[in-house]
């Protein structure tokens, strides 16, 4: 083997290795592009869930509320509860 071969044969093998770290590092951008990709799908999808309106229980308007109590304040004072016990005292249970 003579000098120029094994000069031939070493350029070769450093190109195959270079080439194959060009292989490599595609890959790996091609990963992180899939990758950033992905995660911009799943952040719009979030985005999506986050501003569809969301059904809750309905709410009592807080003039029917006020209505109520002022109802329930009403009977309290008229003494029409009181008598209804289990023959307590004055002093509570015994």
């Amino acid at each position: 083997m003579g000098l120029a071969t094994l000069d031939k044969a070493i350029e070769v093998a450093i190109n195959v290795e270079a080439s194959q770290r060009v292989k490599v590092q595609k890959k790996d951008q091609v990963y992180i592009v899939d990758t950033i990709e992905e995660l911009q799908r799943e952040v719009h999808n979030l985005q999506m869930i986050q501003a569809k309106p969301r059904q809750s229980k309905l709410v009592t308007p807080t003039e029917l509320l006020q209505r109520i109590r002022t109802q329930i304040i009403s009977y309290k004072g008229r003494g029409s509860l009181r008598g209804r016990g289990c023959g307590r005292e004055r002093g509570g249970f015994t």
